[in-house]
């Protein structure tokens, strides 16, 4: 009988510590691209976990544009990435 496996405590700290992007100081923030998320699937194996960015299907560690990144997809929100500055969209 297969097992799933637990999120490591670890990625799950690393995520909650990512500001929300409305932390962010208000110069990064107006940059930052539009983000809608349309829906997610989220799972303990990471390869199996997917989210619905700009209408765009995406896997950890996929580009949502040229500089904006999805690093990690937990189950109460993602972290991306844009030109270097992380941080935390929420569900």
């Amino acid at each position: 009988m297969k097992t799933a496996r637990q999120p490591q405590p670890e990625a799950v700290a690393t995520a909650a510590s990512v500001p929300l992007a409305s932390a962010l100081p208000e110069g990064i923030r107006q940059q930052l691209p539009p983000v809608s998320v349309g829906g997610y699937i989220f799972s303990a194996i990471p390869a199996d976990r997917t989210v619905l960015i700009n209408n765009k299907l995406l896997h950890e560690g996929e580009n949502i544009s040229t500089d904006h990144k999805l690093e990690q997809l937990g189950p109460d929100g993602v972290v991306l990435n844009y030109k270097g500055h992380r941080y935390r969209v929420a569900y």
